[in-house]
């Protein structure tokens, strides 16, 4: 009913994707890691307060582009409810991904997906969307910890 017909849909050939996602690091000059067989980048940066480790995959299977970071911010499952709380509110803000708690690690993960329509993608648009991902984690982030330290979700490591 939504969207394209499934039997009209272009064949989107998500290897270029990948390694255009790769050309756009090496253009930039950045360290990473690479799983080619599962298409998964890792690299990281130094945020204004905290480190940004970085993931970036391509889903063939449906197929997208997600850009991941991960806080390091690990919240006990008792407080998943207040966490979530918080995080919420956040989100209500941006408008440009969102933050997630990954109840599985307990960890406190930006991300933002994009549907590949084409994989004739500019590597520019590959810079530019790791950038966003990067400064909205690092804007966000330590204000992010400061609420849930606040709250009591998470223990305050300045002082504990």
């Amino acid at each position: 009913m939504f969207g394209i017909n499934s039997n009209v849909r272009k064949e989107v050939k998500v290897r270029d994707v990948f390694n255009n996602m790769k050309k756009s690091l090496d253009d930039s000059g950045y360290n990473y890691q690479v799983d080619q067989e599962r298409m998964v980048i890792r690299t990281g940066f130094q945020g204004d307060d905290l480190p940004i480790p970085v993931v970036m995959y391509v889903d063939d299977e449906h197929p997208f582009i997600t850009v991941a970071t991960q806080l390091d911010i690990e919240v006990p499952e008792t407080s998943f409810g207040k966490a979530l709380e918080l995080i919420n509110e956040l989100n209500s803000g941006i408008r440009f991904g969102l933050f997630v708690l990954d109840c599985d690690n307990r960890m406190i993960n930006f991300r933002y997906n994009e549907r590949i329509v084409d994989e004739t993608n500019k590597i520019d648009h590959y810079k530019e969307l790791l950038a966003l991902v990067v400064t909205t984690t690092d804007r966000y982030d330590g204000e992010l910890k400061q609420k849930l330290e606040k709250k009591g979700v998470v223990p305050n490591n300045m002082y504990g």
